[in-house]
């Protein structure tokens, strides 16, 4: 059974009752819930908690990020642990950046919970109130009972306490370490600048604040350490340095081996849309060779010519999503521009008489709806070039892309001002390929097609952003 008040702050009810059994499995009964970052600002100020894990991605005024940013104005020691769901590298690099205890990918792993959560109340002990430190008795029982490592530094910068958890994050005792200077376990390169920063602030003149430094220990093993420093004065009015330190050494380790391994993730995805794309490029290929062979006949010829289309339309998905920090979302107007000029490489003959002209916005479509979206643009361009313009058909030929987000909803509007579409033509009844591609495709988008053939013709897709 334990006593610690941990806080939760997660907008996602099923994933709130999970986590909370998960606490309850490993006897942490003392459970605050709260769904955003205002909620969870106030549980701070009010309540005595120990520990906080924070959904990275909470709905609402204030992100996860933004809200450990305000917690830790509030009460710099307590420790914050992020939960995501995503490996999105760019993200959690971001989150690393707010000093969190850890990072802890869903779902979770109970043992490696159970640890977290120990090591980071324990990380979370810290001084007692000021007035408790008049008394030696009191100090002296608050030195050989903590857990985080504490010392006093006289205002020469000797030592003159040390507890026993300080001794053993650097692997000295308690002799070797009093009237030592405290810049015994700091690196070599900045003694002199920890001795005039440590003068400067007993005499006031400047604030030493909570951070991390790096430490060196008896061995010289590097020793990451989370300090928070504090004036205390003696009874004859002699200024000394209270701190109070906690080893994060195997917390930094831990980072830096989760960034490596992101690091490894995202060169892996990156081959992986490599190989992707050539595999595509490689298909296309293969149907060029086997059109040659039929160039004498124009019918099958064209059916080898749309497939090869459709794959680079595909292809450049994967070309997108190479380029990209994000393996879930390609941006739409780079998007829509790569799928023209993929088509007017395809029809050169005929680009070179029909510009396209585009106006899109530049805004995030996720993967499965851009290839959708992609294969009916590429349907549409493909027809205009096609069967619009009949030779000496329209004196100033022209193709229209829009592409904008209104109401909830992506809208895309692609028009010529060509022939038009046979009388009484229906999208629905249409027999061809290209035609059945764009009726179902719209259908797996949840989205409407208008087509209509006044002054040219105006095809207009909408669909739920």
């Amino acid at each position: 059974m334990h006593d610690s008040n941990i806080l939760i702050v997660e907008d996602d009810a099923v994933a709130q009752l999970t986590f909370v059994q998960y606490l309850r499995d490993l006897g942490y009964h003392n459970v605050l819930v709260v769904n955003n970052g205002p909620e969870a600002l106030e549980a701070v100020r009010n309540s005595k908690i120990s520990l906080a894990f924070l959904d990275i991605r909470i709905r609402g005024s204030m992100s996860g990020l933004e809200t450990a940013k305000h917690i830790k104005d509030i009460t710099p020691l307590l420790p914050f642990i992020f939960l995501t769901a995503s490996t999105d590298q760019r993200t959690v690099r971001q989150a690393l950046d707010y000093e969190p205890y850890s990072i802890l990918n869903k779902p979770y792993d109970l043992a490696t919970l159970r640890k977290t959560i120990e090591g980071a109340i324990n990380y979370r002990h810290c001084q007692e109130e000021a007035d408790v430190l008049n008394t030696q008795s009191m100090l002296s029982q608050i030195l050989d009972t903590t857990a985080v490592g504490v010392y006093i530094t006289n205002d020469e910068g000797n030592f003159v306490k040390v507890n026993k958890a300080y001794c053993a994050i650097y692997g000295y005792s308690k002799p070797e370490l009093i009237g030592q200077p405290f810049t015994l376990v700091l690196p070599q390169s900045i003694h002199k600048y920890a001795q005039a920063q440590h003068q400067e602030y007993l005499a006031g003149e400047t604030e030493e604040t909570t951070g991390e430094w790096q430490t060196v220990d008896k061995h010289g093993n590097r020793k990451d350490v989370f300090i928070q420093v504090g004036r205390i004065i003696g009874d004859n009015g002699q200024l000394f340095k209270l701190a109070t330190v906690s080893d994060i050494t195997e917390r930094k380790d831990d980072i830096r081996k989760l960034t490596q391994a992101l690091d490894e993730k995202d060169s892996y995805a990156q081959e992986v849309h490599h190989r992707v794309k050539n595999n595509m490029n490689i298909v296309s290929g293969l149907l060029y060779l086997q059109a040659e062979k039929v160039k004498n006949r124009p019918f099958v010829y064209n059916l080898f010519q749309e497939s090869m289309t459709r794959i680079k339309t595909l292809s450049l998905i994967q070309e997108q999503l190479y380029q990209s920090d994000n393996y879930t979302f390609i941006n739409l107007k780079d998007f829509i521009q790569s799928l023209v000029f993929n088509a007017q490489t395809s029809f050169r003959e005929e680009a070179e008489k029909i510009p396209i002209e585009q106006e899109v916005t530049k805004q995030p479509l996720d993967v499965d709806r851009a290839i959708a979206c992609g294969l009916i643009i590429n349907e549409v361009i493909t027809n205009s070039f096609k069967y619009a313009f009949p030779p000496s058909s329209i004196s100033s030929p022209r193709i229209n892309i829009q592409a904008f987000f209104q109401e909830n909803h992506v809208h895309i509007v692609i028009f010529d001002n060509g022939i038009g579409l046979p009388a009484q033509f229906n999208l629905n009844t249409r027999t061809t390929l290209g035609f059945q591609l764009i009726s179902s495709l719209t259908r797996q988008l949840n989205g409407t097609i208008d087509v209509n053939s006044q002054d040219g013709t105006h095809v207009h897709l909408k669909f739920p952003q």
